[in-house]
């Protein structure tokens, strides 16, 4: 009796085990289809959990979808359990490899079709800074606390889930202001230490127009001074018609 009940047990184990495999077995195909998709389209990988698995799902379904209907045309008639050979571990292993390849190559697709739409994502906004403006420039980091430190760039974190810092010469300030130490040759600073950056730099309009960061065609020095010249040449127009409203108004700036 009791040999009985624990061949039971350990047959539920088994079961629960499979059970939960299975869906695992599934979906991880879709979530390496997933990753290639990302990087072969330079998304930025903003899915929450949910939408991951929900994706990965998509891509597997797909992928054994594809499979079926090819094995249909191949057998010239609807597959049917019948038709598969499911006790042969040989067979079951190259399904799920063919099962791993397609979704890899539906990842791909999907992930060429986002890039040739032109919806490839402009350069991340932290990499454009640190990469393209400030290479090795001084910034001032302002932490949670509202004390700052101030030093020049040397490395930065180069992914999405990284945002560290490595300053050199950097100068811890107070919160009023005042310059509180000298942190040495380098400092580390953890993303999270960080509340905002201040770059005291002057940025060149036409790189950011270029990188896509803004909107509309730049003006050049010919039409910045064309239009003061303009305003000029109205302001003088304005004066000649109205001399009267000009002197009364300087009449009452001196009163």
């Amino acid at each position: 009796m009791f040999y009985g009940e624990s061949y039971l047990e350990m047959v539920a184990v088994n079961i629960l085990t499979a059970n939960l495999i299975y869906p695992v077995l599934l979906i991880l195909p879709g979530l390496i289809g997933l990753k290639i998709y990302l990087r072969t389209a330079g998304a930025v990988n903003d899915f929450s959990r949910l939408d991951a698995i929900i994706f990965s799902l998509g891509i597997s379904v797909a992928s054994v979808l594809a499979m079926y209907a090819v094995y249909g045309i191949i057998l010239m008639h609807p597959p049917t359990f019948n038709d598969v050979q499911f006790n042969s571990l040989p067979l079951l292993m190259g399904l799920y490899l063919i099962h791993f390849v397609v979704s890899c190559l539906i990842g791909w697709l999907l992930g060429r079709c986002y890039d040739s739409e032109g919806n490839g994502p402009r350069e991340e906004l932290w990499d454009f800074i640190f990469e393209e403006l400030f290479t090795d420039s001084q910034i001032r980091v302002v932490k949670p606390n509202g004390s700052q430190i101030e030093g020049n760039i040397q490395i930065t974190g180069d992914s999405p889930q990284s945002r560290d810092l490595i300053l050199s010469s950097a100068t811890e300030i107070k919160q009023d202001g005042t310059e509180s130490r000298d942190l040495g040759e380098f400092t580390y600073v953890h993303e999270r230490g960080v509340s905002h950056i201040e770059i005291v730099e002057e940025i060149d309009k036409e790189t950011l127009r270029d990188f896509g960061y803004l909107d509309g065609e730049l003006k050049s020095p010919k039409d910045e001074e064309s239009e003061e010249e303009i305003e000029r040449e109205l302001e003088h127009e304005r004066e000649r018609i109205n001399p009267e409203l000009d002197t009364d108004a300087k009449s009452e700036d001196e009163d």
